[in-house]
């Protein structure tokens, strides 16, 4: 007795990782985007508080526009990538919906005269040839989303820098000194909170890419 092989299933195994992969990543640059606004809110609430210390704080008032500048370039990009995760997982969509048709092509195929099946032959390489459109199309997605990612974290390691550089900054200040050191610390934790998750947004990444490659 015949055994049908479903030869669409590793494909589709892959359209469902490819949907994972960009779904898990959203959700962590979701997080990461709210978690940028809050850095946004306290880095304007420092920068208030510095202006009325005066000049005894002027330098942490400077690094506190810095780090709303840095803060909000982070939640652009976290919003055209979440538009590109977007894209993505409707891409994968598209490609699992175009295997399913062709599956059910070819099992009609089988069950047809051979001098019959040309058309539906004809109508299967021109999915293929879709297919292999759309998987250029995906690579490129990833390879852009791969880029995005490093300037994301990128620009959120140079807001960990000013952080830093602000604690010292507000270790020198003779007024409020110590709620300046606070916030200073909350805007730092934040950061670094953000970075963790665009690196685990990174991880599902190249997990992704890695198990492709196997």
């Amino acid at each position: 007795m015949s055994q049908n092989v479903d030869v669409n299933a590793p494909l589709r195994s892959d359209q469902a990782r490819q949907t994972l992969a960009a779904t898990t990543i959203a959700r962590s640059l979701f997080q990461a985007q709210i978690k940028a606004r809050s850095l946004s809110v306290s880095s304007k609430n420092l920068s208030v508080v510095a202006v009325r210390i005066g000049e005894d704080a002027a330098g942490l008032a400077v690094l506190a526009s810095f780090y709303d500048e840095l803060a909000k370039g982070t939640i652009r990009l976290a919003n055209r990538i979440g538009e590109l995760t977007a894209d993505i997982a409707r891409l994968a969509v598209r490609q699992w919906q175009l295997a399913l048709v062709d599956q059910h092509l070819k099992k009609a195929m089988e069950s047809m005269q051979r001098d019959r099946t040309q058309l539906i032959d004809e109508k299967r390489s021109t999915f293929v040839q879709d297919e292999k459109s759309m998987q250029v199309e995906f690579n490129a997605l990833m390879k852009k989303l791969e880029s995005m990612l490093d300037e994301m974290k990128q620009q959120t390691q140079v807001i960990n820098v000013i952080a830093v550089n602000s604690k010292l900054e507000a270790t020198r200040v003779t007024t409020s000194r110590g709620t300046l050191n606070s916030m200073a610390k909350d805007i730092e934790s934040t950061t670094q909170v953000v970075i963790e998750l665009i690196e685990a947004a990174q991880h599902s990444l190249y997990s992704f890419q890695s198990g492709r490659m196997l």
